[in-house]
């Protein structure tokens, strides 16, 4: 029979254990040792408590006793607890008398292992215990045995020597400590006080575990009913099971006045920590306050030196926390109170003390925790100590690693307030620097002047010279970053992570600054300098992931590589890191700029365009501000709003971005826009000057800066045939079949130079080249030029039809509205039914063709008329036979208002 009718929670298996075993013991009538031991807040003495108050409804004999740390000292205090219940024998109070009050000397030598006790008194005394084990067997029951003085241990011990022929059965209850099991090892251990234990006397172990995910929901179960179920796996994730903590949270949400399902943590559960962890053994203490305050894991190793432990210990207290439900598998606490609970248990002198040590620690080698330790430190208000300035700068660089720029900020901010040598200082400042770098590049030329110095200097060394070499680039101070060169490759040279920095910065002169890195390589210059870009960019984007430092050397390379040789590539998609940091964000908004001049939508363009600039400002931008100031004035010219361009071009630039390819496509838009406002040879003045500097560069790349078509669109202007067919014949000539972009608008101006016979073939090629590229905007051009075409051979239907979707066209990409047509439009067409054509056409035909001109999709055609797609499409392939056109956009424009025409206007 059970001995108690209550069923635990998650311990019907352990108690069926102590029943058997108790049960044995009243059996066979020999003494047993039983050891319940297991972390803090396990319920062990709740166990206890429900195991002797069913022996006592057995009628069984219990005595019992709780230890204390304060009473540890005090000997025989537990063995007093023992004995003081009412109803023992008079015989045995009397001998406990004598030997507590009138043996007192002797009890304090009997604390040496050389000095036997008064043997007579002590087994006068177990044998008065002994004789209570009848008829059912005497428990003796110790909670937090562990806390035990030792001459109650040592009779204890004198006591399970001499029950193996009486039905004793000692109950010891102890919390596990990083030094083991206390009170199990002075009992039963091969050291235990007055020698081990007969082997006759039977010792069984019990550990007393937290409750499991399943244990944590049989118990909301019952306190909170079925609708807590949900909430089982949080209150396990928290507590781990451990039920002083779970009771703690239950508390929580009841104080509150929180639904069952909710889940709440508050000052009880804080309270509850702070219970356990002043329960716990100094050592697992101190781990804990230790792991607080370091926040992360640092491993056992790490916080032994920090605490000067043993490493073992420090194992064994980690296990113990882990196992308790502290501490998660990671090593870390399990909810954020209860680090800091934990980090408040600590006296103020103690935290800043261990602030400290974990900062010499750092400074002598350790690296675990750096940031939070700094952070700590800052927090604590601890500002003297050689060691500081690296660790602090350390963690703000880890912190910048992390993309954690807030507490880098404030980690260096502390950091300029301590005193220190020249060396640290440049440390320090280069950091700052770092730090403005990744939020605003524009920031950092105030820092540059500093930096230049701490550099020639030889203050700054490593990685923070090369990233300086890096901002003069950006900033486009070549003379200076030349000038330093040779010095940061010295000072880089011990530094692996400098190197590896170094070589990228160096092979991006070759795209960067593409004339400056041919005179230091090879003055003579080669003929393959396109392919030397391209293969620079490229190793550049294999060497060297996109991060805070690199974002520079990343972004230039993506741009270079875009305009490769075989036509415009882009890149950008899988490269662009998904990041906040406002130096990523402006240059994604140049790349979708860049995207929508391309496809015609200047609308787009510009929002795009603004966005970036904005982002990082004029400074911000540096070298590279001419790309989106040249997507601008571009998209402003095109949309007819000149002024904005103007004002946009008026806004100061480096000079340094003219030794850059950013500088030619500068160019190339003030061109464009000189030549929108009619100042033809200002246009040609830019766009000579981007061509010879392309040429000294030996880089021609119609891609970056299409200088031959511009130039020769700028003669035709001025009525100089001659040298507008030299250009775009030679433009024509050195495109790939890829290039279809460039090629279709360069069969556009080639056209304004033919006559106008010769013009209508060459720009229906240019249309469906540039129609495949997906340039709206150009496309719009061709398509006014291709009407005004039809119009001079006398086809003015298929004028009037091509100027309508020119002009629609435009209209769409938000382009002036005299911008693609600058012709007016034919008169109305006469109506259907007097064309002498319609004859040719059915009803069926006529009312497929009239929703074609209109724009309508052969799909939409389809639903409109209730037919099949495929009969549209033989429907207007026998139109085109009898109208003898070859496509759509050929299609009359009569078609649109004849008697069988669609009353509506347009597609939907």
């Amino acid at each position: 029979m059970p001995l108690t009718a209550r069923d635990p929670v998650g311990r019907s298996g352990l108690f069926d254990a102590l029943t058997a075993t108790y049960d044995a013991c009243a059996g066979s009538g020999r003494g047993r040792l039983v050891l319940l031991d297991g972390p803090v807040g396990t319920g062990k003495t709740e166990v206890l408590r429900i195991f002797v108050d069913g022996v006592r409804d057995r009628g069984g004999v219990v005595l019992s006793a709780g230890a204390s740390e304060s009473e540890r000292t005090m000997p025989l205090a537990v063995l007093e607890q023992l004995l003081d219940r009412p109803g023992l024998p008079a015989d045995v109070v009397a001998r406990a008398a004598a030997l507590i009050d009138g043996q007192q000397p002797p009890w304090r030598t009997y604390l040496s292992r050389q000095c036997d006790p008064d043997g007579t008194v002590l087994d006068d005394l177990c044998d008065s215990l002994l004789q209570l084990a009848a008829p059912l067997p005497l428990v003796v029951a110790v909670d937090d045995a562990h806390q035990a003085d030792q001459p109650s241990l040592r009779c204890l011990h004198r006591l399970a020597t001499r029950m193996t022929g009486a039905a004793v059965l000692i109950v010891l209850v102890e919390s596990t400590t990083a030094a083991g099991a206390v009170a199990a090892r002075c009992l039963t251990g091969a050291d235990a006080l007055g020698g081990p234990l007969p082997v006759d006397v039977d010792v069984s172990r019990f550990e007393v575990s937290p409750l499991t995910v399943d244990g944590v929901a049989e118990l909301l179960c019952r306190r909170e009913g079925a609708r807590a179920l949900g909430a089982a796996d949080f209150h396990h994730a928290v507590t781990g099971g451990n039920l002083v903590l779970l009771h703690a949270v239950l508390e929580d949400r009841r104080a509150v006045g929180a639904d069952p399902d909710d889940t709440v943590i508050g000052d009880n559960f804080a309270e509850a920590v702070t219970s356990c962890l002043f329960r716990c053994d100094p050592v697992t203490l101190q781990v804990a306050r230790a792991t607080a305050v370091l926040r992360s894991p640092a491993g056992p190793a790490v916080l032994a030196r920090l605490l000067e432990l043993d490493q073992a210990a420090v194992e064994r207290a980690l296990l113990l926390l882990t196992s308790g439900g502290l501490l998660d598998s990671t090593g870390r606490f399990r909810h954020p109170i209860g680090r800091s609970a934990a980090l408040g248990s600590m006296a103020p002198g103690e935290r800043a003390s261990m602030f400290q040590r974990i900062g010499h620690l750092h400074a002598g080698g350790g690296s675990a925790g750096t940031v939070e330790a700094a952070e700590q430190l800052v927090e604590a208000g601890r500002r003297s100590g050689d060691w500081m300035p690296p660790v602090l700068r350390e963690a703000a660089e880890r912190s910048l690693a992390d993309g954690d720029l807030h507490r880098a900020r404030s980690l260096l901010r502390a950091a300029s307030t301590i005193k220190m040598d020249d060396r640290q200082r440049a440390e320090i400042a280069a950091t700052t620097a770092n730090l403005r770098w990744r939020t605003n590049p524009g920031e950092v030329l105030q820092h540059l002047p500093e930096l230049l110095a701490d550099i020639r200097a030889g203050r700054l060394t490593g990685r923070a010279a090369v990233t300086t070499l890096l901002y003069l680039l950006w900033h486009g101070q070549l003379d200076e970053a030349l000038e330093i060169l040779p010095q940061v490759v010295a000072v880089s040279a011990d530094f692996p992570s400098a190197q590896r920095l170094l070589k990228p910065t160096l092979t991006s002169l070759a795209f960067t600054y593409p004339g400056s890195a041919r005179r230091l390589s090879d003055p003579a210059g080669r003929a393959d300098a396109v392919t030397d870009l391209l293969a620079a960019a490229r190793s550049v984007l294999r060497e060297c992931a996109p991060d805070g430092d690199t974002f520079g050397l990343t972004f230039a390379a993506l741009y270079a590589s875009s305009f490769t040789a075989d036509g415009w590539q882009d890149p950008w998609e899988p490269q662009l890191p998904a990041s906040d940091l406002p130096v990523w964000q402006a240059l994604t908004e140049a790349v979708a700029a860049e995207r929508a001049l391309r496809r015609g939508d200047l609308a787009a363009a510009t929002d795009h365009a603004r966005r970036g600039l904005s982002g990082l400002g004029l400074d911000g931008w540096g070298v590279a501000v001419g790309w989106p100031i040249s997507v601008l004035v571009c998209a402003a010219s095109e949309a007819g709003d000149h002024s904005a361009a103007a004002g946009l071009l008026s806004m100061p630039v480096p000079a340094g971005m003219f030794s850059t390819p950013f500088g030619l496509r500068y160019l190339m838009a003030r061109g464009r826009h000189h030549f929108a406002t009619d100042r033809v040879h200002a246009a040609l003045n830019d766009f000579y000057a981007g061509s010879e500097t392309a040429a000294a560069w030996h880089l021609d790349l119609p891609e970056l800066m299409p200088w031959r078509t511009e130039l020769a669109r700028a003669y035709v202007k001025l009525d100089r045939v001659g040298p507008s067919q030299v250009l775009i014949r030679q433009q024509l000539d050195g495109l790939t079949d890829g290039q279809t972009r460039l090629r279709g608008a360069a069969l556009r101006v080639l056209a304004a130079t033919l006559d106008p016979s010769e013009r209508v073939p060459v720009l229906r090629r240019a249309v469906d080249l540039l129609q495949c590229a997906g340039d709206q905007l150009e496309m719009a051009r061709a398509l006014a030029d291709l009407g005004a075409a039809y119009q001079r051979t006398g086809c003015v239907d298929l004028a009037r039809t091509t100027l309508r979707a020119a002009e629609q066209q435009a209209r769409l990409c938000g382009a002036a509205p005299d911008a693609p047509k600058g012709r007016p439009l034919p008169a109305e067409p006469a109506r259907e039914a007097d064309h002498p054509d319609v004859a040719q056409l059915t009803d069926a035909e006529r009312r497929v063709a009239a929703l074609a001109v209109k724009g309508y999709t052969n799909r939409e055609i389809a639903q409109r008329l209730f037919l099949t797609v495929s009969t549209v499409e033989q429907h207007l392939t026998r139109v085109y036979r009898k109208l003898h056109v070859v496509r759509r956009r050929e299609l009359p424009a009569w078609l649109r208002v004849g008697a069988f025409d669609d009353p509506d206007q347009g597609p939907a």
